[in-house]
């Protein structure tokens, strides 16, 4: 198979990606999933060492967006990777994912020409064309949170089952620890998390979005949740080569 450079010169593309199995891709692509939804256009971004991708719920308000950056590990679903000028296309994370599965744990050349995704196998006999569309996405992301706190991952995924109770999560560290809490008209749920932080800091989300999110974290390590007052939360972790920071946007109550 050609290197990633060679298909680069050969075809005058800007950003060339050689996946090792599409398998692999599809199990890094399953926290997007849980972010975007598998309906949802997405729009990705290709820099120099890594992609991110965000999209937009129909209220054109942010969810939430995700970085994911490229490692080159033995385990890594990127096998080589090239991007001479930052680009972006936005595509179907349904039509994606189709295609990823469709060559199973084969190699896989992804490019991006114009506003097309064009992926072909080794031996080429299997081709997909992805045609891109409008999607807005929030991109001013850079900002530190008051508090930092590792917590299990199958305690988030605790989280996934509150969603029935309430529309609404919040999510409060005072006295040293951080607590999930929903509640409706004949039921509360409160999930606790000790952490080294007494300051007062609280924020409110949406639960479906949350409970889509943690279900797709695959990590054998601890997700390191950032949270800030009326700010975003942040959910970092690895999963194998790759490594993502999701922000998920809060959900801003009005007083009664």
């Amino acid at each position: 198979m050609e290197t990633a450079k060679q298909i680069r010169d050969r075809l005058g593309t800007d950003v060339v990606v050689i996946v090792s199995s599409a398998t692999k891709l599809l199990k890094n692509l399953d926290p997007v999933i849980g972010v975007a939804g598998k309906e949802a256009p997405v729009k990705f971004r290709f820099a120099e060492n890594s992609i991110s991708t965000g999209v937009q719920d129909e209220a054109s308000i942010m969810r939430c967006i995700m970085d994911a950056k490229i490692t080159f590990q033995e385990d890594s679903a990127i096998f080589d990777y090239i991007c001479t000028r930052p680009s972006e296309i936005p595509v179907s994370i349904e039509h994606l994912v189709r295609a990823l599965k469709a060559f199973g744990d084969e190699c896989v050349c992804v490019t991006v020409i114009g506003a097309k995704v064009c992926m072909w196998n080794d031996c080429r006999r299997r081709s997909f064309t992805l045609v891109g569309d409008n999607v807005a996405i929030y991109s001013d992301i850079d900002r530190d949170s008051e508090v930092n706190i590792p917590v299990p991952v199958e305690t988030l995924r605790e989280l996934a089952g509150l969603k029935t109770i309430g529309e609404t999560l919040f999510a409060r560290v005072d006295k040293g620890r951080l607590t999930f809490s929903i509640s409706s008209d004949v039921e509360t749920a409160e999930i606790f998390v000790p952490s080294v932080y007494t300051e007062n800091v609280t924020s409110s989300f949406g639960s479906e979005v949350i409970a889509d999110i943690v279900r797709k974290i695959h990590s054998e390590d601890d997700v390191l949740v950032g949270l800030s007052t009326d700010y975003p939360m942040i959910f970092e972790f690895r999963s194998g080569a790759a490594s993502y920071r999701i922000h998920v946007a809060p959900r801003i109550l009005e007083d009664s």
